[in-house]
């Protein structure tokens, strides 16, 4: 197996656990505050789905984030995803439609598949700059799943307590 095979399985594997975790979820339960300092499903969600969109359609495309180029924002009802690099307090204050953030999700997941077939070990050698440093899209596909799969257990969690079933695989 070959390191474009290993990262298209990966992300395959990638979407069964973001479907499980997010399968059953109700508007309650995703915008839920839990107590302490752990966020919501609603904002590690929208910060997940956020950051592929950036790493994949701006970094690694190339292009402007769908956040930008198809109005997710307005449609979410946020001036800006939280990241590194925006403040969580927004999303923290917000109620958010479920339906309008998994369409966003469904829309960023169809353009990460769109970019896929373009892999091949030249392009995973290929530089690009992720937040000021070099890197190759290899170690940026790396994170795009290392930082789902966190954030995914991070929502199992937080179903958890509420007394729902995390992942079921």
């Amino acid at each position: 197996m070959d390191a474009v095979e290993f990262l298209n399985i990966e992300l395959k594997y990638l979407r069964v656990q973001e479907d499980a975790v997010m399968d059953g979820l109700t508007e309650e339960q995703f915008n839920w505050n839990p107590p302490g300092s752990a966020n919501s499903i609603r904002a590690t969600f929208v910060h997940l789905v956020a950051t592929e969109d950036y790493y994949i359609n701006k970094v690694l495309a190339g292009g402007e984030r769908l956040w930008d180029q198809q109005g997710w924002g307005e449609k979410i009802g946020l001036s800006a995803p939280p990241s590194a690099t925006h403040s969580w307090d927004e999303i923290h204050q917000a109620t958010l439609s479920l339906v309008t953030v998994l369409d966003y999700a469904r829309a960023v997941r169809e353009a990460t598949e769109a970019y896929l077939p373009r892999l091949t070990p030249e392009e995973l050698e290929r530089p690009v700059v992720l937040y000021g440093r070099d890197r190759i899209v290899a170690d940026v596909l790396t994170r795009v799943i290392v930082h789902s799969a966190l954030h995914t257990g991070d929502i199992a969690a937080v179903r958890g307590l509420q007394g729902a079933k995390g992942l079921r695989v």
